[in-house]
This record gives structure tokens, C-alpha cells and sequence, in this order.
């Protein structure tokens, strides 16, 4: 299942990401801050994805049953490296593949 998003990342003050996110970035996708999560799979960025900065994306996840009736657009999410949050998102669009 791939989805668009529009992610920001967090600024960098406090330990936050400091360098741009790439198309190769694995972060930890979460619905809730206390929930499960899967890898984030970023396939395709429109914009730069700079600390502080927002632009829309295409994702998959690696384990998108984790999350059944969950991925719908205007579900919010957050995207994390270790304990640290370094990402907000709103799911946008829903592509299904068969």
C-alpha cells in the first residue's frame, strides 16, 4: 500500500534530525506516540525535506497490517529515529495495490 503524505520535519534545536531527510531515509512510522511502528519507506519526495521544512511525499510501510483501518487520509502520524520525533505527517491519499 503506498500513500502521499504531507511530512514536516521537526527543527533541529533540541537534538533533532540536523541534516535533510533522501529518498533512502528508514524512520519509524507511528500513529500514536505510544504505539506500534513500522519502517517508513520513503519512496518519492516533492521539495526538499530540510529540518523545519514541510513537502509532500509517496511512502509504503513495511508492515502496513500493523495499522488495518488505520492508513486513511487525514490520519495523522509521526515519524521517529530511536525515542526522538523527528517528523509530523497527514496522510493525504491512499493508493490499494492488488
Amino acid at each position: 500500500m503506498r500513500f502521499k503524505a504531507q511530512l514536516r520535519l521537526t527543527t533541529s534545536e533540541g537534538g533533532r534530525r540536523q541534516t535533510p531527510a533522501a529518498v533512502s531515509w528508514r524512520p519509524i512510522f507511528r500513529v500514536t506516540d505510544e504505539g506500534d511502528g513500522t519502517s517508513f519507506f520513503l519512496e518519492a519526495v516533492d521539495g526538499t525535506l530540510e529540518p523545519g521544512a514541510s513537502c509532500e511525499v509517496w511512502a509504503s510501510l513495511l508492515s502496513p497490517h500493523l495499522f488495518a483501518g488505520q492508513i486513511l487520509p487525514n490520519v495523522r502520524f509521526g515519524l521517529y529515529e530511536g525515542p526522538r520525533r523527528v517528523a509530523d505527517g497527514v496522510i493525504l491519499e491512499v493508493m490499494q495495490q492488488d
